[in-house]
C-alpha cells in the first residue's frame, strides 16, 4: 500500500534505477571493505557506509511505491552480506532478517511521517529512518564480531586481544575511582601488589617489623588476594597469566573460561556477550549518523536545487468522523 501518490519523482523510471543501482553498489563496498577490517580500508568503510545511509534516507523520501522500494531494500540487504556468503549459517539468515526488516521498518516510518504532516521536514523523515538503519548496522557489526571471535574471520590489523583492550579502556576511568591508581596496563601480580599493599599500610607496627617479615606477610597477603580471583573466575589460573597486562589477563580469564563451560551455557555466554557488542556498537555509532545525517540534507537540498526532485503541494482527501 502506498502512502502518497505517485509523484515526478517516483514516476521517473531512470532516477529510481540511478538511486537502487547507487544503493546496491555502496552496499557492496561497505561490505567488501568491512570485511579487510584494515585501517588502509578505513576511508572506504566510512565513506561507502555513509553513502549508504544516505541513499538509504533519500529513498524513503524520494520513492513513492512501496513495492519499488521493498525490491530495493532488499537487494540492497543481500549486497550488505556479499562479502560474507561463505559464512552461510542460521545466525548468518538470523542477522540478514534482522537488517532486511529493520531497512524497511525505517523507510516505512518515513513515508508514514510525509502521510502525517502537511508540511516537508527532512529532518524530521530522517530522525525516524536514520534510527532504524543504524541499529540495522549495528546487527550487522555484531554478526561481525561473531564471525571475528569465532576465528572465522581474521585481520592483520588488530588481534581479538587488541580489541578487548579498547573496548575496556574507558572503563579504567570508572575502576580508579573504586581503586586509586589503577591502570590496565599493569600486570596481574602488579595489580594484586598494589591492593596488598594498600591494605597492609593500614596494618598497625607493620613499619616496625624487619624488610623480610613484611615482604612474606605481602607474599601471604598476594596469595590471598589470588584464590579470591580462583574463587570468582573458577579452577585454579596458571601464574603465566598474573604477567600479562589486565585486560590481556581479563580477556584471557573469560576466553578460557568460556571454552571450558559445557555446551548449553556456552550458548548463553555467546549470546550475552554479542547483546554486549551490540549494545557498544549501537552507542559508538550515533556520532556518526548525525554527521551522515547533515550531509544527507545538503545532498537533498542540492538534489532539489538542481531538479532531480521538486517539493510540491497536492490537495488530500480524507474521511473523518464528526459528532452530530
Amino acid at each position: 500500500m502506498d502512502f502518497l501518490k505517485e509523484s515526478k519523482i517516483s514516476q521517473s523510471s531512470w532516477k529510481i534505477i540511478l538511486l537502487a543501482s547507487l544503493s546496491i553498489f555502496l552496499a557492496l563496498l561497505f561490505s567488501y571493505s568491512l570485511k579487510k577490517i584494515s585501517p588502509n580500508y578505513l576511508y572506504l568503510i566510512l565513506g561507502s557506509g555513509g553513502g549508504f545511509i544516505i541513499l538509504a534516507i533519500l529513498q524513503s523520501i524520494f520513492i513513492k511505491n512501496s513495492s519499488f522500494l521493498l525490491i530495493i531494500i532488499f537487494l540492497s540487504s543481500l549486497a550488505v552480506f556479499s562479502g560474507f556468503w561463505q559464512h552461510l549459517s542460521v545466525i548468518f539468515l538470523g542477522a540478514f532478517i534482522l537488517i532486511f526488516s529493520f531497512l524497511i521498518w525505517g523507510s516505512l516510518l518515513g513515508k508514514k511521517e510525509q502521510q502525517l504532516f502537511t508540511k516537508f521536514s527532512y529532518f524530521r523523515i530522517s530522525r525516524r529512518v536514520l534510527s532504524k538503519i543504524l541499529t540495522a548496522l549495528a546487527v550487522l557489526g555484531t554478526f561481525i564480531l561473531y564471525l571475528y571471535f569465532s576465528g572465522q574471520l581474521t585481520s592483520e590489523f588488530v588481534s581479538p586481544e587488541k580489541f578487548f583492550q579498547k573496548a575496556v579502556a574507558p572503563s579504567a576511568k570508572i575502576i580508579d575511582k573504586f581503586y586509586p591508581g589503577f591502570d590496565f596496563s599493569l600486570t596481574g601480580n602488579e595489580f594484586l601488589r598494589t591492593l596488598a599493599l594498600k591494605e597492609l599500610t593500614q596494618t598497625p607496627n607493620l613499619k616496625g617489623l624487619p624488610k623480610d617479615v613484611q615482604e612474606r606477610i605481602l607474599s601471604q597477603s598476594i596469595s590471598e588476594f589470588k584464590k579470591q580471583v580462583e574463587e570468582l573466575t573458577g579452577p585454579k589460573i596458571s601464574e603465566n597469566y598474573y604477567e600479562k597486562r589486565l585486560d590481556d589477563f581479563i580477556y584471557a580469564i573469560l576466553s578460557t573460561r568460556l571454552i571450558e563451560l559445557p555446551s548449553n551455557y556456552q550458548s548463553s555466554a555467546v549470546v550475552i556477550l554479542l547483546v554486549i557488542g551490540f549494545l557498544i556498537i549501537r552507542s559508538l555509532i550515533v556520532p556518526f549518523g548525525w554527521l551522515i545525517n547533515f550531509l544527507g540534507f545538503l545532498i537533498f537540498k542540492l538534489l532539489i536545487a538542481s531538479g532531480f526532485a521538486e517539493i510540491a503541494t497536492e490537495d488530500v482527501k480524507r474521511e473523518i468522523i464528526v459528532l452530530r
